[in-house]
């Protein structure tokens, strides 16, 4: 995996205080990263034992202290240390617990601004628009902005924790599935695709928690 969509996988947390460090210090983060991947270990451990390690860059630059001498030359006795003092099972669980409510979150934003998307889809086939053509355009043109928002997010969230493509694949077959109900009940007075958003955002939920469920404790 290419180091610039490894670090791109990282909690924002992480990031967000990796970059308010001096670029000596931000190298010494990257090479200590380089190590743990090199060691074989997954996403979520780096980013668990790395918000650990900036505690400890951050408390030494304030002392005008530099990261690398903390860390030493034996990168593996720091990477011991570090598991020794983390609270794995802890920082895990949180991380689940907050990984699994902003999957939920993104899912609420895009399979809401979806059905806004199908619902602006079927006026362009009866010609009959609430606010006008264009105003009614912006909107729909704002939720299909949204609606990307949420499936980065959700990908973001299967890619970091290395699960299956099972929920993306819900996701964007359900999202298809109701632009082709709307076109194909055009003359109806009525069309099921909001039902059908409604189960897809059920079923990928349902699919990713038992993904969350699957991890192992360590």
């Amino acid at each position: 995996m290419p180091k610039y969509e490894f670090e791109y996988r990282l909690f924002y947390e992480n990031n967000e205080r990796a970059g308010k460090l001096s670029q000596e210090d931000y190298n010494a983060y990257l090479e200590m990263i380089d190590f743990m991947r090199e060691q074989g270990e997954s996403i979520i451990s780096i980013d668990i034992y790395m918000a650990e390690a900036l505690k400890d860059f951050e408390t030494a630059a304030a002392k005008g202290q530099k990261a690398k001498n903390l860390i030493g030359k034996d990168r593996k006795d720091y990477l011991k240390t570090l598991k020794q003092r983390v609270d794995y099972t802890g920082q895990l669980a949180l991380r689940k617990m907050k990984e699994s409510e902003g999957f939920q979150f993104s899912g609420v934003i895009m399979y809401l601004f979806a059905a806004v998307v199908c619902y602006f889809f079927r006026e362009v086939l009866t010609g009959r628009y609430l606010l006008g053509f264009l105003v009614d355009l912006s909107i729909a043109l704002f939720s299909a902005f949204f609606v990307a928002v949420g499936i980065y997010q959700r990908r973001k969230i299967i890619k970091r924790w290395n699960f299956t493509a099972n929920t993306f694949i819900i996701d964007s077959f359900m999202l298809v599935i109701s632009v082709l109900i709307v076109y194909m009940m055009r003359n109806q007075s009525y069309d099921i695709s909001a039902v059908l958003l409604l189960g897809g955002f059920i079923s990928s939920n349902l699919l990713m928690k038992r993904e969350f469920n699957r991890i192992a404790y360590k």
